[in-house]
This record gives structure tokens, sequence and C-alpha cells, in this order.
């Protein structure tokens, strides 16, 4: 039994919503302008859609949701209090919780530009403010270094076998050698789970390069860098030996190839990540945060190069890395505090020893 529905589908939005929709969403005509969602990534554009849905699916739930109406015309302040109550009580995470009305947000000014969005602006606010993560991810992030380190082992020991390596051995070396590649290069989620052999993924007379397109990045800026020295011999074997491997009779120019022979999904990769850092490290860290892992790294082992992190990470604004230099320092001043603290007291442990004894 599948789980009930929470959203709309686009194709069943009121007739006046799903025209609104298409024009926001129109681009190439020479004649007209594109429409104010024409520069969407397809990601951006489905979670708009399908947060959008869900405002008009809770609308019709409660026999709210006129046809004929506006969007930005149902968005009363009482309707919104309520609606967010209702999200509140499904148990949905503060973050999440944001997240939802910042889409809604987009949605109605992609829809409506003309509409008043002050109240869902200030929610908006309120939100942020309040935005709590559920996990303490800071607890759980773990030196770059160490990733690269133990992926690499692991990688060796898988192939060092005589004979041809096991298809699960082969799934395990690839997996191994994804979560050492992103550690070095960790670009997002999407982009890696793209990567195109000739495409985004280079051989140079001097190694192998990874390029992507600015259409092929969140931030919409091209991303170009050396793939690392060290993992060249890796990626070499991993073409030659396990690639062929799980491509089976298949082809496809994807980097990544799954158990049957296809290109992985975003998804997969994300499973597969979680499933081997929980076998090497003890415990599951997903993509999102092997970026935090190698931002906070930086920011402690070399601080003058945080804002050249960011980039690395591909972000457009240095925010996030000055962020994660905030957080770095503050670790190190607890630490230095600490050791003074011990410093001071190792005088006194020593005089109650000599007075016990």
């Amino acid at each position: 039994m599948g789980y009930p529905s929470v959203t709309l589908p686009v194709e069943r939005w009121p007739a006046a919503d799903r025209d609104l929709w298409e024009a926001a969403n129109r681009s190439g005509d020479p004649l007209e302008d594109d429409g104010r969602a024409a520069h969407w990534s397809p990601r951006t554009r489905h979670q708009v859609a399908k947060d959008y849905g869900r405002f008009l699916f809770w609308l019709a739930g409660n026999g709210e949701l006129n046809a004929s109406e506006m969007p930005g015309s149902r968005l009363s302040r009482d309707r919104l209090e309520r609606y967010l109550s209702h999200l509140q009580a499904t148990g949905m995470a503060s973050t999440s919780l944001l997240s939802r009305f910042r889409a809604l947000r987009q949605a109605i000014a992609a829809l409506d530009p003309t509409a008043d969005l002050a109240h869902l602006a200030r929610l908006c606010a309120r939100l942020k403010a309040r935005a709590v993560p559920r996990r303490q991810k800071h607890l759980r992030l773990v030196d770059p270094a160490e990733i690269v380190d133990k992926a690499l082992a692991y990688y060796a020991s898988l192939i060092a076998s005589v004979g041809p390596v096991p298809t699960r051995g082969c799934t395990r070396a690839r997996d191994a050698l994804m979560l050492a590649f992103l550690t070095h290069r960790p670009v997002r989620l999407a982009s890696f789970a793209g990567l195109r052999i000739g495409d985004s993924v280079l051989r140079t007379p001097t190694g192998m390069r990874l390029s992507l397109g600015s259409s092929e990045t969140k931030e919409k800026r091209p991303y170009d860098c050396a793939c690392p020295e060290d993992l060249l011999a890796h990626l070499d074997h991993y073409l030659e030996v396990i690639r062929p491997r799980l491509l089976r009779e298949g082809t496809s120019d994807a980097l990544w190839i799954a158990m049957g022979g296809t290109p992985m999904s975003e998804s997969t990769i994300y499973y597969q990540i979680t499933s081997i850092t929980r076998r090497l490290l003890g415990h599951p860290i997903n993509p999102h945060l092997i970026r935090d892992c190698v931002l906070t790294s930086l920011a402690i082992d070399a601080p003058m190069s945080v804002r050249a992190g960011a980039r690395l990470l591909g972000h457009r604004d240095l925010k996030t890395g000055e962020m994660h230099y905030n957080h770095a320092s503050a670790a190190s001043a607890q630490r230095a505090h600490f050791t003074v603290v011990q410093d001071l007291r190792a005088p006194l442990l020593a005089g109650a020893k000599d007075k016990d004894a």
C-alpha cells in the first residue's frame, strides 16, 4: 500500500494556476520575455511545484481552494498561520518548515508577480530565526584526510586478491573511489551523479580534469579543476577494470555505473556513500556532510584558505565559508581554553598525589 498523497501534481492544479505556471516557465520565444521561472534548474522547478501543490492540497482539503482566485490572494495571515500549524502537526522539522515556505514564496512570486508577499516574507524570517537542525552535524564531522586514506586503503584491499574482482567487490571498490573523489572534489550531489566521461571528466596529457559547465552547477558558474594526483591510478583502474565489469554489455558515458549496468542515480549514490562511510568510519556521512567536513577542515587547518574552500565547493558567495571559519575558530578557542585549564590544574593534581603518598 502506498503513502497517501500530500500534494497536488501540476496537472491537477486549477486551470488558471496551470496557465500561470506554464507562462512562468516559458522561455526561448524571441518575441516575448522569458517567464520568471525560466532560469530555474529542473530540480528547483520540481521542488517549487511540489511545495506549491502541497499548499493547494491543504486548501482543497479545507474547502478553501477557489479556482478563480489569484495565487497571491490566498496568502492571508490567518491562512498562513493555520497552514504552518498543519505542517507542524505532521512533525516536520523547523528547517524543513522554512524550506516549505521559501518554496511557496518562490512559487507565488513567479505565478503572481504583483502579489503582496509581506505576510509570507515575515513568516519566513521568523522561521529562519527559529530554525534549529535536528542533528548536531558538527559532532559527525571527520577529517577529510582520514576519509580519503581509509577509502583508498579499502579500494586497494578489494583489488589485491588474485583473479577477477567479484561483482560485490566491484561495487564496493566503486563506492570507495566515489568517496575519495567526492572528498577531494566536493561538488554537489546532482553534479557528481551527472559526471560524464569525455564531457565533464576529461583525460589530458598531464592527467584528468573535472569540468562542469554553468548549466551543470546549482550556482550557474563553471567549475573546472584537475583531478587529484593521488586518485589518478585508482581512476585508471576503475575505468579499465571495475567500470567495464559493472557496465556488462551496456553502453553509457556516465562515470558512475550501478550493478545493473546503468548510470547511478542521485539517490543510489547518496545511499552508497552513507553505507560505505558507516563501514569505514563507524557512522554514516552523507554527501552534503562531506562538503562540511572539507570546509571545516580548511577553516581549522588553513584559515587563510577558507574563502578558496568556498569556491572549491562551488558557492557563489563566501558567507558559508565564513560561517565555518567562525565555527572552527570557536572550536580552536575551546581547545586552547581546555589546555590552559589543564596546565593550571597540573600543580594542584601533583600536590594532591604527593599528599596521598
